[in-house]
């Protein structure tokens, strides 16, 4: 269609983090909510780039579930240089 373009949108899906992709149809500068998908791999590229910095930044990876945690929750009782980097890479998400 002449004149349409794509752009995302962040969609929160908890209200600490939000990690879906809108893909919205812009039509005349206009979003056009008829042609909206989402990225459905959204959540496990999110985690795979948190473990891949820990492992980078301090050479162990950490277990995906308290990964999640902390993006429902923002906090965890785990080190706090682990949780500084997942907060990091969830938010740079």
């Amino acid at each position: 269609m002449i004149g349409s373009a794509v752009t995302e949108i962040a969609i929160p899906t908890s209200t600490f983090y939000s990690l879906d992709k809108l893909v919205k149809a812009v039509v005349d500068r206009k979003p056009d909510n008829s042609r909206c998908t989402t990225t459905q791999q959204g959540l496990i590229t999110c985690m795979r780039s948190v473990n891949d910095q820990c492992v980078r930044q301090l050479g162990a990876g950490i277990d995906e579930s308290e990964i999640q945690h902390i993006m429902r929750n923002g906090t965890s009782d785990i080190d706090e240089e682990y949780l500084n980097i997942i907060k990091k890479e969830i938010t740079d998400w």
